[in-house]
């Protein structure tokens, strides 16, 4: 494991980590209505997004309904490709979640950046898996120092 991997790796567990904490209340209905309601995305210039990530946000942000912003949620779960059984390991599990949580990620070359961060996920949970998925998607083929610059709140509850 690299430095720029554990950091990489340590700086999205903490944001996976924050989403997840945050939204414990998926798993009662009434709560799972307040909170959809309340998520938004910031789509505000003055925090940096990866192009995806603020792609992501956009779309999300623009989803009034707060039953299609749930089933928005879990459209984005489905995106996931199956994460191989091996990254099932205590060292990728995120903490402080009622559903099992895992990611990794490895480092790829790419002509034009540089080494970049590749993330898989796997959960048992398909609201946290949509959460994960967001990440994966915003964050994966970007170099550390860009994920670095993204800071959690780009999710805000009110």
């Amino acid at each position: 494991m690299t430095t720029g991997r554990q950091t990489t790796l340590f700086l999205t567990t903490c944001v996976l980590s924050l989403l997840i904490t945050s939204s414990n209340a998926f798993y009662a209905p009434a709560s799972l209505r307040t909170f959809a309601s309340q998520l938004q995305m910031s789509s505000s210039t003055d925090i940096y997004l990866t192009p995806k990530l603020a792609e992501l946000c956009k779309t999300f942000s623009s989803v009034r309904n707060v039953k299609m912003r749930y089933m928005y949620l879990l459209d984005v779960a489905k995106q996931v490709p199956d994460a191989p059984e091996e990254i099932h390991i205590p060292e990728n599990k995120v903490p402080g979640c009622l559903s099992t949580v895992y990611i990794d990620c490895e480092v790829a070359k790419d002509e034009e950046k540089g080494d970049v961060i590749n993330y898989i996920g796997w959960s048992d949970g398909l609201l946290t898996k949509g959460m994960m998925s967001v990440l994966v998607q915003g964050l994966s083929g970007h170099t550390v120092d860009e994920i670095e610059q993204v800071q959690p709140e780009f999710i805000k509850h009110p």
